[in-house]
């Protein structure tokens, strides 16, 4: 998704089956997509620090919308025309989510589950919402749901840590996103929020060698790139 903050317009158009590929390697790399629409929320400053400044009109956020749209009526059709295809529901739910529709995309998201209760998608985007929702306790509970069905992939561990984070549960935080580090360890955005982490535990240090080793697997990430800004200016 993948960490409460979600990357730039072009990630957060992407699929569900398509965020399912977060966990191998690419060319080039992304954020999970919750990043994206904290950046959308945060506005202009953060953008331009992040160096995704585009322009004084941001007209990617137009174009993104117009393909949001677009995707939202092509999910909306393929269910209608397959209503017990699980991976068009969760399609649809994680559409609504992007686009900010979080009612509608519970709606989804829980029927897929209800469909199938052991489908790591659904589980991974309903955690998103409940995120986006500030509902917590729901989000971590479908994130542990996650590592129970797939305990070797990284992304349950590492959104579960990211939650355990914004709930002040330090310890529990760290050993979450230490195990996503082990099952990938040339995540940048793991790296990331491991500094975050160490941040609010008051431990500065620990966090810049974090962010160093982050920008040293992704040079491009613009999240750690102005926390590092912000540590060094203190």
């Amino acid at each position: 998704m993948v960490s409460l903050e979600l990357s730039v317009p072009r990630i957060i158009c992407r699929s569900v089956s398509r965020l399912m590929e977060y966990a191998l390697p690419k060319p080039k790399k992304t954020f999970p997509l919750w990043i994206a629409l904290l950046l959308l929320l945060v506005g202009q400053p953060l953008l331009a620090a992040a160096g995704y400044l585009v322009g004084a009109n941001f007209f990617w956020v137009d174009r993104d919308l117009v393909r949001l749209q677009r995707q939202l009526a092509h999910f909306q059709q393929m269910v209608v025309k397959e209503p017990e295809n699980i991976d068009h529901r969760t399609e649809l739910g994680f559409t609504y989510y992007t686009l900010g529709d979080y009612r509608g995309a519970l709606d989804h998201l829980e029927q897929a589950i209800k469909m199938d209760e052991t489908y790591l998608p659904a589980y991974l985007s309903r955690g998103f919402v409940y995120v986006a929702l500030g509902r917590l306790d729901e989000a971590l509970r479908d994130f542990e749901q996650a590592k129970e069905l797939s305990p070797e992939d990284f992304r349950g561990h590492l959104n579960s840590g990211i939650v355990f984070r914004e709930m002040g549960m330090f310890e529990e935080s760290i050993a979450d996103l230490e195990r996503a580090r082990t099952l990938h360890p040339r995540g940048s955005d793991i790296y990331y929020h491991l500094a975050l982490t160490y941040e609010q535990m008051g431990e500065a240090q620990a966090a810049l060698e974090l962010l160093g080793r982050s920008l040293e697997l992704d040079p491009q990430n613009a999240l750690a790139l102005a926390a590092l800004a912000r540590l060094q200016n203190r």
